[in-house]
């Protein structure tokens, strides 16, 4: 494996996505599941500012950071730290909803790559909170499939495949 800091869009990206959902309609609502049993909730009024964005940001970026450090022992943690400043990706929206919410699972499933680096990784805030981000990208990818993959049926793949 190789980690690598990723860009600040990447970040932007995923903060906007979980600040304003699809299109501002939805926000992240994240219970935690899976290896994290710990009730957790992002709710707009907890990310409904850019100073929380921004917190958030820095959270997930010194992740990223730590897990670079912990690959690579002679780099410092911190070398190359600049702090974050949340900035709304406008163009996100410009995407069609399910591929928005296919681009932020695949983002999700990045910053997992390039954090996971650290022991406790899956016990941090940082990866509970990307956790929430990818159950709310892949629910609204599930709206936007209607039901397609809930009680799989041949009959329900030739209907589709037909459309």
């Amino acid at each position: 494996m190789s980690a690598y800091i990723l860009k600040k869009d990447h970040f932007d990206s995923l903060l906007t996505f979980a600040r304003f959902g699809d299109g501002g309609k939805e926000t992240v609502r994240g219970y935690g599941h899976g290896r994290h049993y710990k009730r957790i909730e992002w709710t707009r009024t907890k990310i409904g500012d850019d100073k929380i964005c921004n917190t958030l940001g820095n959270m997930l970026l010194a992740q990223n950071h730590l897990s670079v450090s912990d690959r690579y022992a002679d780099v410092d943690p911190l070398a190359g730290f600049k702090e974050y400043s949340f900035k709304t990706l406008q163009c996100l929206y410009s995407l069609p909803g399910e591929v928005c919410a296919l681009m932020i699972t695949e983002a999700c499933d990045c910053y997992d790559y390039q954090a996971c680096e650290t022991d406790d990784y899956y016990d941090t805030e940082a990866a509970r909170f990307i956790d929430a981000i990818r159950n709310a990208a892949l629910g609204q990818l599930q709206k936007a499939l209607n039901g397609l993959g809930w009680n799989i049926t041949a009959d329900k793949i030739k209907k589709y495949k037909n459309q």
